[in-house]
């Protein structure tokens, strides 16, 4: 029998420390600590108790199996110290689309389970603790998310979005975590050593005053809702002691967020510290910090060779160790200007901040060109179109509902690169389509906003609001412009709000915003990502609770068949999740090509028999770098030769139907376009970001 080594511990005479392992069959050895023989105590071994779902795998504690609708949790069945511990454990999370788990420290008893999903086995836990590991994006926190809850509530907000650090939950890694308390702070730090990348993050708490004791259950919860996981706990040491008394301690060492390096545009810089309450001071050019140095208020602007110091200063604590960021070298490249008769074709990527990755995507390498940081939002990408009649792209980001976090509309200029103007917009964004002159945006206010149904138009020269469109339908989503300006086609996520439990995919007629017909409804009354072709006969749509789409008769608005792949494992696609979610149309109308979120596949379907023959599967593309996200997307190129798969980076070439390259940026995110140039000007920009057939 193998257990993990426990953190080095110096040897002590004044307590008994507790060692807590897990081994292969899920038992608990408890251990002491050489002292002297009047100190000393032995407990025998036990066993944990397991919990709604959770079950033994070989020398695993699985929280969850990767279905949807799970509830677990593995508590020690006898109570522990909690004044101060160490806490250490190993955990690797597969096929993780949702929802996620926690550490949680609780006096109810060792029997105790919250609720599933988004509650993630913790809510509803009283007297408690817990520090959440989250793979969902339910109150605005990203989809990669830790933070501290307390009493059993629904552990969403506040949280810190881990996707800046490159520590990522769905990316299958085993990943450390250690944990350190004091008695008032509460110390954490995520290692994926596989990505050589790390989060640090802490929170003030008082431990024993939440559970009402000295002493606690401690373990593992976990959930999952309409998207599963596979939640595994390879090993765990849980360590209590002493705690420190803080005027000993010396403040944590501040933490540069990215390092010092070469970069090729202008980066911006972040200092963090792990002590709670602690003051930052800087300096940069190179000399060493002082209480008396510049205070840090938020994100540095580096655009010149800099060389960043820093140190933490906290009530009561010494001044921590110097920190120094390394250089940072901004060696902006200088792009040769296109020749006269030469077109070129670019890829804008769209990542948080927003930063803006350029690719050339007319050579099969497809080399990056450059990266723009246009800011510093931590917020999502929700949409992004361009237009080649003024040059200009147009990037909505921020929550999928207006009140959950600032939503947001830039105007960035495609030539110069300057940003134009960067607007609130309070009645909220999502995926927006422009009209072919580039004078209107139709912006929906988004997924997640349950009470309209409301499409706004915006003018492109201001960003101001002109008016809107009423679809009819809750949770407006994703929209598509036709190549006439004459129609917008507008996807929601939730009901009509006549109480008839129905979805329709809306067209409406432009500028008029008449409604012109429904097409549907939708199966499971959802409709996710959506394509048309260039004549508007048919609408390709992705429901809810199949792997595949529905074709929609656009002149007489009803569905005429439902597409289901075959031959592949549809364990976790149900009633209540998008199983495929992305989908394009090739330019020449002839094939669909469907992300598979679950078998990491993107599948081609023929579709030239419409409408006599249901579109028919005639290839299926193992992609080389699996699905990040739970909101995969797939768009072919103008010129038909490459489908770009969102949330995974591959790309894949059309006519051999093998995937060809890797767009490192595209894989963190499902919003980009394509724009090409003739001698320096923008010569085509799609309409939205769907793959329609052009």
């Amino acid at each position: 029998m193998q257990t993990t080594n426990a953190l080095p511990v110096t040897k002590t005479k004044y307590f008994a420390v507790l060692y807590l392992t897990l081994l292969a069959a899920v038992t608990v050895s408890v251990c002491v600590m050489p002292s002297d023989a009047a100190n000393h105590y032995s407990v025998q071994q036990t066993t944990l108790t397991l919990n709604g779902n959770a079950q033994t795998v070989g020398s695993r504690l699985r929280l969850t199996d990767g279905g949807p609708g799970e509830t677990a949790s593995a508590f020690r069945n006898t109570l522990v110290n909690v004044q101060s511990f160490t806490n250490d454990f190993s955990f690797q999370l597969t096929r993780a689309y949702g929802d996620g788990f926690t550490f949680t420290i609780q006096r109810e008893s060792a029997a105790a389970v919250g609720r599933g999903g988004g509650g993630l086995g913790y809510s509803r836990i009283g007297l408690s603790a817990a520090v959440k590991f989250d793979l969902c994006n339910n109150a605005g926190e990203g989809l990669d998310s830790t933070g501290l809850f307390t009493n059993g509530v629904y552990p969403a907000m506040p949280a810190s979005d881990m996707t800046g650090s490159g520590v990522n939950l769905h990316s299958g890694d085993v990943m450390n975590v250690h944990m350190t308390y004091d008695g008032r702070t509460l110390i954490w730090t995520i290692t994926d050593p596989a990505a050589g990348a790390q989060f640090r993050t802490s929170a003030a708490v008082n431990i024993p005053s939440l559970v009402g004791a000295n002493t606690a259950y401690v373990g593992f919860t976990a959930g999952t809702g309409s998207l599963g996981a596979t939640q595994d706990i390879l090993a765990w040491t849980y360590v209590p002691g002493i705690a420190v008394t803080r005027a000993s301690q010396r403040a944590a060492t501040p933490v540069f967020s990215p390092d010092g390096g070469t970069y090729t545009a202008p980066h911006t810089v972040t200092i963090s510290d792990l002590t709670a309450g602690a003051k930052i001071h800087y300096t940069t050019d190179g000399s060493t910090p002082t209480a008396s140095s510049t205070q840090y208020s938020g994100g540095i602007l580096v655009s010149q060779t800099t060389t960043l110091n820093a140190i933490a200063t906290a009530s009561g604590m010494l001044n921590s160790a110097t920190a120094t960021s390394g250089s940072f070298n901004i060696d902006v490249p200088v792009s040769a200007p296109p020749q006269p008769t030469t077109a070129a074709a670019r890829l804008y990527v769209l990542n948080r901040g927003p930063v803006v990755s350029i690719y050339d995507i007319d050579t099969i390498n497809f080399p990056l060109i450059k990266r723009i940081t246009l800011g510093t939002s931590t917020e999502e990408i929700r949409g992004v179109v361009a237009s080649k009649v003024d040059d200009m792209m147009y990037v909505s980001y921020g929550c999928t509902a207006p009140d959950a976090c600032t939503p947001f509309l830039m105007k960035f200029n495609l030539i110069t690169e300057q940003i134009v103007w960067n607007k609130v917009i309070t009645q909220g964004i999502d995926s927006p389509s422009i009209s072919p002159d580039g004078r209107t945006l139709y912006m929906p206010t988004g997924e997640g906003d349950y009470t309209h149904s409301r499409w706004l138009v915006i003018d492109t020269v201001t960003g101001n609001v002109t008016g809107s469109i009423d679809s009819r339908e809750d949770a407006p989503h994703n929209t598509i412009v036709n190549a006439a300006g004459t129609h917008v086609y507008m996807g929601s996520t939730r009901q009509e709000t006549d109480g008839s439990g129905n979805n329709y995919l809306v067209e409406a007629a432009i500028p008029s915003g008449s409604i012109i017909r429904k097409i549907g409804p939708q199966l499971n009354a959802e409709t996710r990502p959506f394509t048309i072709d260039a004549a508007e006969r048919y609408a390709y749509i992705v429901p809810f609770g199949l792997d595949g789409f529905e074709v929609g008769d656009i002149n007489t608005g009803h569905i005429i068949y439902k597409v289901q792949v075959q031959g592949f494992d549809q364990f976790q696609c149900h009633v209540y999740t998008t199983c495929s979610h992305g989908i394009s149309l090739s330019p020449d109308g002839r094939e669909i090509y469907l992300v598979d979120l679950f078998n990491n596949y993107v599948h081609v379907f023929d579709v030239t028999t419409l409408p006599e023959t249901a579109p028919t599967k005639i290839a299926s593309i193992r992609l080389n770098h699996d699905y990040t996200a739970a909101g995969p997307w797939v768009t072919h190129s103008r010129d038909g030769r490459f489908v770009f798969v969102g949330d995974s980076g591959d790309v894949i070439e059309t006519a051999s139907r093998q995937v060809v390259g890797y767009l490192q940026d595209m894989a963190t995110t499902k919003v980009y376009t394509e724009v090409d140039f003739v001698k320096g000007a923008v010569s085509f920009t799609p309409l939205s970001r769907s793959g329609v057939a052009y």
